[in-house]
């Protein structure tokens, strides 16, 4: 009976298969960075210059409670995504009193993606 001293299960035999993805044939430098990315306070967009066959991926992080943007702070992969966006993109819904809000850009083409390109902003007046 199984479970008792010197006891084993029977060998497990079989066949498996596995598909591997190969890695990607690029890094993050064969894929121009967005140009000329900015933030239109008037208009609550960020715009930049596109260029054809690439997409582009922005992410977004809110710090509430902040008052004064930090230089030192962008968003990272891991913060809120808008897969292939498109210039200029609207941000009019990111203003919340007191937040602070970094962006972070990367260009996409097959599966590269860019290093990220970053920035902040705040939306006046605030809700």
């Amino acid at each position: 009976m199984l479970g008792e001293q010197d006891d084993t299960a029977p060998p497990q035999t079989g066949r498996w298969t596995a598909h591997v993805e190969p890695e990607p044939t690029c890094t993050g430098a064969d894929v121009p960075l967005p140009q000329s990315v900015a933030f239109n306070g008037g208009t609550r967009t960020i715009t930049w210059d596109s260029v054809s066959g690439i997409s582009y991926n922005l992410y977004i992080k809110a710090v509430d409670g902040c008052d004064v943007l930090d230089p030192n702070k962008m968003a990272t992969t891991g913060d809120l995504k808008f897969a292939d966006v498109t210039s200029p993109f609207d941000v009019s819904s990111l203003n919340h009193c007191h937040t602070c809000y970094y962006w972070g850009f990367t260009a996409v083409k097959g599966q590269c993606e860019s290093v990220m390109l970053g920035g902040g902003f705040m939306l006046y007046p605030c809700s």
